[in-house]
């Protein structure tokens, strides 16, 4: 039994819009790559016309109508993932004669108990999910939760261009973007090198442990940025644990003086011990500099509690 076209719902489309339908225009498609009619919405307005450029002067006119009423504007990857996954269990069960999955709501799919349909609904899913979770604050450094995401998307053997492009597209869409201009587009370029980077800890092996995790401990992780989980930032080198070592000696002579301390008094002590700490005072960026090391190493290193003064009464202990 021959499977059935992939573009058939298009055509059943394009039928409903009374458009004209040849082996031309199907052929066209299928090579552009449209598998489901949201996928119409990537077409270019003179990609769009040229389909029907053989056409009476009426039909062209009537194309364009129906263009701008319904595929000017941006794709729903949430609709092109349902329709993809429609379709393709739709074909799985006339093949295998399974019972079809049932849908209680865009977007999700209630599969069987042995997964038999996961590996064919997962992927639009996941680009979906992945463009969600990745954000600007993504660029700079990704997060657990994208890495496994990424990391399955591997598994299904997409590129990093695929992901690279899907996620420049939907998570970006305030920026301009040309897909002509690639090579020079800062974001698309940044996306690369995070999706490139990961691919390459996640074939050297160094994802395992987190990939691997269950339950609480993987909701831990999945709030980290640093695939390391054990890892507690930067560590410190010699001359700054000496530095770090007298300002935790001072700062408990303050506490036992019952001194209010302040992460100002810290900075000027630490820059006293050593003129040259971070750069020294007239560097660029110093106070950016001081705040990371004291809030991201020194606090953590040290066990140290930051106490917020307010002015609200607080209740005393039960004796």
């Amino acid at each position: 039994m021959s499977k059935p076209s992939p573009i058939e719902k298009v055509k059943e489309w394009f039928s409903k819009h009374c458009l004209e339908w040849n082996e031309d225009i199907e052929s066209t498609l299928t090579e552009d790559g449209v598998k489901c009619v949201e996928h119409l919405k990537y077409l270019k307005k003179k990609e769009w016309d040229d389909l029907f450029a053989s056409e009476s002067k009426v039909t062209r006119r009537h194309s364009a109508h129906v263009y701008e009423e319904y595929l000017k504007g941006d794709p729903d990857p949430k609709q092109c993932a349902l329709e993809l996954r429609l379709q393709q269990h739709s074909e799985e069960s006339k093949e295998t004669k399974e019972t079809p999955v049932s849908i209680s709501k865009p977007g999700t799919i209630k599969a069987d108990k042995d997964n038999k349909l996961f590996a064919g609904v997962t992927k639009a899913t996941l680009l979906t999910k992945l463009s969600k979770e990745w954000s600007t604050k993504h660029n700079s450094q990704l997060s657990n939760k994208v890495r496994t995401i990424l990391c399955q998307l591997f598994k299904l053997n997409y590129t990093n261009q695929d992901i690279a492009l899907e996620v420049r597209r939907y998570s970006f869409k305030n920026i301009r973007f040309d897909e002509s201009l690639l090579s020079s587009d800062n974001q698309y370029q940044t996306i690369m090198r995070r999706i490139r980077n990961t691919r390459k800890d996640y074939t050297a092996g160094r994802l395992n442990e987190l990939l691997s995790m269950t339950g609480r401990e993987k909701q831990a992780a999945m709030k980290k940025k640093s695939p390391k989980l054990g890892s507690r930032g930067r560590k410190a080198s010699e001359q700054q644990k000496d530095l770090e070592m007298q300002l935790n000696e001072l700062i408990e002579k303050w506490i036992k003086d019952e001194r209010r301390i302040t992460r100002t008094m810290i900075f000027r002590a630490a820059l006293k011990i050593d003129p040259s700490f971070m750069g020294g005072v007239g560097s660029d960026d110093l106070m950016t500099k001081l705040k990371r090391w004291f809030y991201y190493g020194f606090v953590k290193r040290f066990n140290l509690s930051i106490h917020k003064i307010t002015s609200v009464g607080q209740k005393l202990p039960k004796d």
